[in-house]
């Protein structure tokens, strides 16, 4: 039987997942002050969130666009490239939450799903013993 996939990873799952994307975010921004730091903060929590790094800063992108170019309304905008640094480590937390939340939901899932026969019970359950002949 065919499970559904992960996607939406339920609301324990991403109750769960705060506990670890509230301490990165505020890690993130506790580092703005330090360089280095700052640097290092910022590769890990992209590398975490790699699979869904480029969906979620395109969601980030999008909508921060609008308060970008409302911000040339009312004054001097930011620099372009540090508003899109910020676009990009607000989408790695964000990209670190789903990964978490589906970390999560598949343990839980895991605990209660039956255990699954193998590719090696089937090659022995097809070998012998059901009086089919092989050629």
């Amino acid at each position: 039987m065919l499970r559904p996939p992960l996607v939406c990873a339920g609301w324990k799952a991403n109750l769960l997942a705060l506990l670890v994307t509230i301490p990165l975010a505020l890690i993130v921004l506790a580092t703005r002050s330090d360089v280095a730091a700052a640097r290092w903060v910022a590769l890990a929590s992209v590398l975490c969130a790699v699979p869904w790094i480029m969906a979620a800063f395109t969601a980030v992108a999008v909508v921060s666009a609008l308060l970008y170019m409302a911000l040339h309304r009312f004054g001097a905008p930011p620099d372009l490239a540090a508003w899109l640094a910020g676009d990009i480590l607000v989408a790695a937390v964000i990209g670190c939450h789903i990964n978490t939340a589906l970390l999560i939901a598949a343990a839980l899932h895991a605990r209660h799903r039956p255990r699954a026969d193998g590719l090696g019970e089937f090659l022995r359950r097809s070998r012998g013993g059901n009086g089919a002949s092989s050629a």
